[in-house]
């Protein structure tokens, strides 16, 4: 029930009961919340408040719009980390989630001492640049930045990469097989840039993975940077107790 006396402003009060909903499942995950003129007339408040409740759940990442469709309880992600290898669009494809790749940059660069060391090669070697913005229901949730090693996969600068995943395309270009990678992940706080790129509040928190990826042959072809807008994503494995411990 609101309380239009309470020093608890009304579409905090708005946005709480459509919380509550959303958690304790009366709307599940991944379905659609009733309309606005429905919502209006159910809670008693104006569209202005009613927007401004939804809009600070958006950003809080429990609903997602869809244009010309409506408003929906969001689906969280869960990325797998003992499942194999696989790049994000595999994982993305395999579990039949659409997305939609914005390409910000692909730009030849020459090697600073950073990215040499990452792809183990020389200090002003060239090198493949490949900046993308990831977006799953029309909103940005990955910035993905692949600095691929050329020398070991000649011609990719002349790949498409919105038409295949990265593995795909590394594995075509280079006439070997991705094994393995290096990964580790952390928590940080988003940059201007970032926060720009997610629509949330500069230092608020995201998760960050760095990845060094090799080919059959052990050579390095990839080192990847991404940032994931982590109000949509988890990571999750299974672990066994190793046996014969008390």
């Amino acid at each position: 029930m609101l309380e239009r006396d309470s020093l608890i402003p009304l579409y905090e009060q708005v946005e709480a009961i459509i919380k509550e909903n959303i958690l304790k499942e009366v709307w599940s995950k991944g379905s659609k919340i009733p309309t606005e003129p429905e919502l209006m007339k159910e809670l008693g408040v104006s569209r202005g408040t009613l927007k401004r409740a939804i809009s600070s759940l958006q950003q809080k990442g429990y609903l997602v719009q869809k244009q010309g469709l409506g408003t929906f309880v969001h689906t969280d992600i869960e990325i797998p980390l003992a499942e194999g290898l696989y790049s994000f669009s595999e994982y993305f494809y395999a579990n039949n989630i659409d997305f939609e790749n914005i390409i910000l940059l692909e730009k030849i660069q020459y090697a600073d001492e950073n990215i040499a060391s990452k792809l183990d090669i020389s200090v002003g070697s060239a090198y493949l640049c490949l900046r993308r913005l990831r977006k799953v229901d029309g909103e940005a949730v990955m910035l993905i930045e692949n600095n691929i090693n050329i020398e070991n996969a000649p011609q990719i600068e002349n790949a498409d990469f919105t038409k295949e995943s990265l593995f795909s395309i590394i594995e075509k270009y280079s006439k070997q097989t991705v094994v393995s990678s290096e990964t580790k992940y952390a928590a940080v706080a988003a940059d201007m840039e970032i926060s720009n790129y997610f629509k949330i509040k500069e230092g608020g928190p995201i998760l960050y993975q760095e990845q060094v990826v090799h080919l059959h042959s052990n050579k390095i072809i990839e080192f990847a940077k991404v940032w994931i807008k982590s109000n949509h994503f988890s990571l999750g494995t299974i672990l066994y107790r190793k046996q014969g411990n008390a």
